[in-house]
């Protein structure tokens, strides 16, 4: 089994630098067809679940390539639809008073020394790599979508990559896949940051 892990779409805050936490900012249009054409690429492969983090961003654009893949697999005379389940471990990290600052604003408060509040790495990598495991052994028969946000997908690589790639290190795109593979019993970056 696969887990395909998908960064949303483009949005306003990330053309401005704006760091996306637990606010809700809706997908823009370059967004929307970021969406389009990630669901185009992945068309060929078969999923047995979509999962996509509860904020609008991921969920519209997990929405978009479900419509995609389901219509692609009815022509294929696939005749089972799948919905996006919602997970709220997939959640961005709630970046705390740092969230929604342009980048000047961030570095003269980070600078200021006042605390940002932030979720506690450990606490957001146990919850997401809680939802991998459960999605690893629920589903191993069969490759899984995963729509989420970048902070997420940075940790995932970090806690499998130990530190050498993910959190602090990589810059993941909008509608760019990581791929999780489960050949050896185990998860293991397959690739990231991959335009199919």
């Amino acid at each position: 089994m696969k887990i395909y892990l998908v960064r949303h779409g483009q949005t306003d805050w990330n053309i401005q630098g704006r760091y996306q936490g637990i606010e809700n900012i809706p997908l823009n249009e370059t967004g929307m067809e970021q969406a389009r054409v990630c669901a185009t690429a992945l068309a060929d492969y078969s999923f047995v679940a979509f999962y996509a983090s509860p904020l609008q961003r991921a969920y519209d654009t997990a929405s978009l390539i479900a419509e995609t893949l389901n219509a692609h697999q009815l022509r294929n005379g696939v005749q089972a639809t799948l919905s996006v389940v919602k997970d709220a471990r997939l959640l961005e990290r709630d970046f705390g008073k740092i969230s929604g600052l342009l980048p000047e604003e961030r570095k003269a408060f980070l600078e200021s020394g006042e605390e940002a509040n932030m979720e506690p790495f450990e606490h957001l990598t146990d919850r997401v790599m809680e939802a991998m495991e459960e999605y690893r052994r629920c589903y191993s028969d069969g490759n899984v979508l995963v729509v989420t946000h970048g902070g997420v997908i940075n940790s995932i690589l970090h806690v499998l990559s130990r530190g050498e790639v993910g959190t602090g290190k990589t810059l993941v795109a909008n509608t760019s896949v990581a791929i999780l593979n489960d050949e050896s019993g185990e998860l293991l970056i397959e690739c990231y940051n991959q335009k199919l």
